[in-house]
């Protein structure tokens, strides 16, 4: 299902490493396993900045990014 329709030039489409998260949020051992257990990838879907679509920076909004996460367990 496609919520939106970003720009292509905001586009990344690139594989994060799941480590990158829980090591930058900090995570203790049991957040990390669940994480761990849960998440199937995570993708950096598209970037929206100034960089990418040449919007204007906002003093309190300087980028979105989206990511798509796939999740393990079954709904």
């Amino acid at each position: 299902m496609k919520l939106y329709q970003f720009p292509q030039q905001a586009k990344v489409d690139r594989i994060i490493p799941k480590n990158k998260f829980y090591e930058q949020g900090k995570a203790n051992g049991k957040i990390e396993q669940l994480f761990v257990n849960q998440v199937e990838s995570i993708r950096w879907a598209y970037k929206l900045a100034a960089s990418t679509i040449h919007l204007e920076d906002q003093d309190d909004l300087k980028e979105i990014q989206i990511f798509r996460v796939k999740s393990r367990v079954e709904n």
